[in-house]
Formats: C-alpha cells, structure tokens, sequence
C-alpha cells in the first residue's frame, strides 16, 4: 500500500520533466523561427534596395536562379522564370525618364510569416519620387514568397498590386498619379525605356 502514493508521486515528477522538455522545445522552436524572419526581413530589405539604387547585382542576389520564380508587377502580366525577371529589372533600371530613374520604394507595415523552408512578407510599398517632399507618391500592396536553399533565403515570387482607391483617399493619400485607378503601373514605372 505504501509503494501506491510513491507511484503517483513518480508520476507527477514524470509528467513536470516532460512539461519542462516540452516548453523548452518550444521555446528553442520559437527562438529559431525568430533568427529565420530576421534574415528574410534583411532579404525583403535587399530587394527593395535594389529597385531603389538601380542595382541588377543586388537584385540578381535576391532572387532563386529557378524556372518557377514569379513576378507580378501592377498593370502588367506575369512574368516568369529569373532570366525573364531579371530581364524587366534591368530595362526597368535603364529607363531614361527623370522620374523612373529618381523613384524609391519604402515598404511599411511589413509582416513576415516563416514555416520550415517557406516564408512570406506582406506589406504596404510606398512608391516615392526623390525631391518629393517625402509624400508617396503611389501605394502599392505586395507579397513576397521566399525559399530557403541551403543557408539563404531567396525572393521566388512577389506580387505589387493597386493599394484601394478607397482606403487610400481615407488615409489622404489619394492614389497618386498614374495607372488604373491612380496607381502606378510598370509602365509608369518604364517610362523612357526602350528608346523613347
């Protein structure tokens, strides 16, 4: 009878160790996610770097040399593959055109999501031309989908879209200039390209 309470005893001692192990565990789990985000922020940060310098090195850093990455710029179809990706970042960073060549984008209000090998970034792209005053000039919603290969993470799909007209005349930012429904297109953003 006395070897009863003792079991129970053992039992709860078993039942804490494995409560212990396991918020351990997750708590290790929580911690590496953490690291993995930041170094997909710093790679989110890399592209928007890039369209903002013009820089076809950097850009060519970021994105997976894979058939299937994809990019979706507003007012223009899908463009697939990294040879065809970076081919419309290069003639989107040789554009003539005084605006093209001085616009910047800042993304805001960025979200990262990170699960195993697959991560995600949503976020608000603030299109602005320098000597602006800093008021933006367009808003643009956009995800990016990163995998990680080996020890880095890279851009495989990202996809800018018209922020709403209606959200965006309640913030006061009224839409901006070109493009359907106010919003910049990539042929705004192409303007003096091409030899025009």
């Amino acid at each position: 009878m006395a070897a009863e309470p003792h079991g129970r005893d053992g039992g709860d001692e078993n039942h804490e160790s494995r409560g212990r192990d396991t918020e351990r565990w997750r708590h290790a789990m929580e911690q590496a996610q953490r690291e993995e985000a930041v170094k997909v922020v710093r790679v989110n940060s890399d592209f928007y770097a890039a369209l903002t310098d013009k820089d076809i090195d950097v850009m060519a850093r970021v994105w997976q040399k894979d058939d299937l990455v994809q990019c979706l710029h507003p007012g223009s179809p899908p463009v697939q593959g990294y040879e065809s990706v970076m081919k419309v970042f290069r003639r989107m960073f040789a554009a003539r055109d005084a605006k093209a060549r001085k616009f910047c984008i800042a993304p805001e209000q960025v979200r990262v999501h990170v699960r195993g090998t697959s991560a995600w970034v949503s976020c608000i792209e603030e299109v602005l031309v320098a000597g602006g005053g800093g008021t933006p000039r367009h808003k643009l919603c956009a995800t990016n989908i990163f995998r990680k290969a080996g020890k880095r993470w890279y851009m495989i799909h990202h996809h800018a879209s018209p922020y709403p007209t209606t959200a965006s005349a309640a913030s006061g930012g009224g839409g901006g200039g070109g493009g359907a429904g106010g919003a910049v297109t990539l042929g705004d953003l192409l303007a003096g390209s091409n030899g025009r």
